[in-house]
């Protein structure tokens, strides 16, 4: 399910209008925007936006990753750019394993540490020479593609306990009606 919101960019100095849709395909959350009116900024987050501009982003929780390594390679070091100051940058191009829109074209530490729980956000635009405004059903039919490549690259992404907590493989549990698995509260309690 797909719901829309509109928001504000704060990212720019001029505050500008958009569209954001929100939703979960494959137990993977997305996030689609649109920019329906165009416009030019003064910071580095803005330049380049153009009239209907459409991005999508996914959200990767990567200790649900059963392979380790396939965690480390998603897990990218920051690289020295002199570009701008009150940004972080990633060189969005080792995530090639991973189908995207023209390349993963962004990609931001959302939360976590080396040590501790680690989620990225990661996406793209249709910004692209030759490009055009792609309307949101076939940027839906892109994310589903998208996280359909990531299930094909990672092989198993683990569920999380909604009781516990704990990751565990799924198909191993008690699935409701929102399709979310629990480990607890079966017939035999595995939160023990």
């Amino acid at each position: 399910m797909t719901d829309m919101i509109e928001t504000l960019d704060r990212g720019c100095k001029r505050k500008q209008p958009k569209k954001l849709w929100k939703g979960k395909y494959k137990d993977i959350s997305y996030e689609i925007d649109n920019w329906s009116k165009g416009y030019k900024g003064d910071n580095l987050n803005c330049n380049g936006l153009m009239n209907n501009m459409w991005t999508y982003y996914i959200t990767i929780n990567l200790e649900r990753i059963k392979d380790k390594d396939k965690q480390s390679k998603l897990w990218l070091d920051l690289i020295d750019s002199s570009m701008s100051d009150d940004r972080q940058f990633y060189s969005t191009r080792k995530i090639d394993m991973i189908w995207f829109h023209g390349g993963c074209t962004y990609y931001n530490k959302e939360s976590g540490l080396e040590r501790d729980r680690r989620i990225i956000k990661i996406g793209c635009d249709y910004g692209h020479h030759k490009d055009t405004p792609p309307g949101l059903d076939r940027t839906l039919r892109d994310i589903k593609h998208t996280i359909q490549s990531f299930y094909d690259w990672v092989g198993t992404y683990l569920r999380r306990c909604m009781g516990c907590g704990k990751y565990f493989e799924p198909g191993t549990c008690i699935e409701n009606e929102n399709g979310w698995e629990y480990k607890c509260g079966g017939k035999e309690d595995y939160c023990n």
